[in-house]
Formats: structure tokens, sequence, C-alpha cells
């Protein structure tokens, strides 16, 4: 978690995104993604494709 902090700096969408993720189990922050991915109108895998993941089954 440290190191991701230091790879975002100072940027106020990044440090938003991590306090939304903080405290949050693994489903829950599926759920998160499976919302804002339902909210573009996407599959989770297809958001997770544009930023060159795969979800794990």
């Amino acid at each position: 978690m440290i190191m991701l902090q230091q790879m975002i700096g100072q940027d106020p969408r990044a440090g938003q995104a991590m306090r939304l993720l903080q405290g949050k189990t693994p489903q829950q922050m599926r759920i998160m993604a499976q919302n804002m991915a339902q909210q573009r109108g996407m599959s989770l895998e297809q958001l997770a494709g544009q930023f060159g993941r795969k979800m794990p089954k």
C-alpha cells in the first residue's frame, strides 16, 4: 500500500480513489468496480482490460 501511495504522488483524483478503497474487503472493492463498469456501460472484464489487467475468476 505504501508503494502505491508513493506512485500516486500528489494526484488529487488518485488520492480520492485511495480514500475510497481504504478499509474495504476484496469483495467490496469488486462490487465497487462492477458498479463503475456498469455506469460506463461495460463489463468488469472490459474495464480491467482498459488498465491492461485481467479479472481473476
